[in-house]
């Protein structure tokens, strides 16, 4: 999430922090020593992050959760948005690369307005964000827990997409069904019943 100029600077800042007069001091406390760098670090989070149109980040301590609205390009048909969220769980067990994670998965209803808000939880390292409406393309985004950025806000504007039968049986239809199948997600089975439902209606209207 950090572009290579931001990078640099907040290198430069470290640095600067451990080398001036006082790193002596920080030095010999660590704890100090990152805490300061830390309090630099989010007081420039302005300047280190890179943010798009569509997203907006929120300062603070760690990321929490994502939140937005969806919304469409000419509106929505019967069928309402839904989310599929998939959590990367981090596990107790560690190897060189990094800690294991267990992957689950849960579905996830807009309100009226199409508001929406996904709470990462503890324990999760990652989360990849699934929306899908019937004759839109399928829109994905993934987020990562960060220091220094406490929520992500993303407005989704989906789009429209012409070809939407093959859209669905070579795009759509595929995702949702391995939610379905592969037990290792440990989506409630309430979940996996509405998106059965919904992959019924949306074949009936072809």
């Amino acid at each position: 999430m950090f572009n290579k100029n931001g990078w640099n600077l907040s290198i430069w800042v470290t640095r600067s922090l451990i080398s001036f007069p006082g790193g002596l001091f920080f030095r010999g406390l660590p704890n100090l020593r990152l805490l300061s760098i830390g309090v630099i670090l989010l007081l420039l989070l302005p300047l280190l992050v890179g943010c798009s149109d569509q997203v907006k980040l929120h300062p603070g301590v760690v990321t929490e959760s994502v939140f937005g609205t969806i919304q469409a390009q000419s509106g929505f048909k019967c069928q309402k948005p839904f989310i599929i969220i998939r959590k990367h769980n981090r596990t107790l067990i560690k190897t060189s690369s990094g800690y294991l994670h267990r992957i689950s998965a849960a579905l996830v209803h807009p309100d009226k307005s199409g508001n929406y808000l996904l709470s990462l939880g503890a324990g999760v390292d990652q989360l990849d964000i699934i929306i899908i409406a019937e004759g839109f393309k399928m829109f994905t985004y993934q987020v990562q827990r960060s220091l220094g950025i406490s929520k992500y806000e993303l407005n989704v504007k989906l789009v429209n997409e012409p070809n939407w039968h093959d859209h669905f049986y070579f795009v759509i239809k595929p995702v949702l069904t391995e939610f379905i199948t592969e037990q290792r997600y440990r989506m409630q089975q309430m979940g996996q019943l509405q998106i059965s439902k919904w992959i019924e209606t949306v074949e009936k209207s072809f």
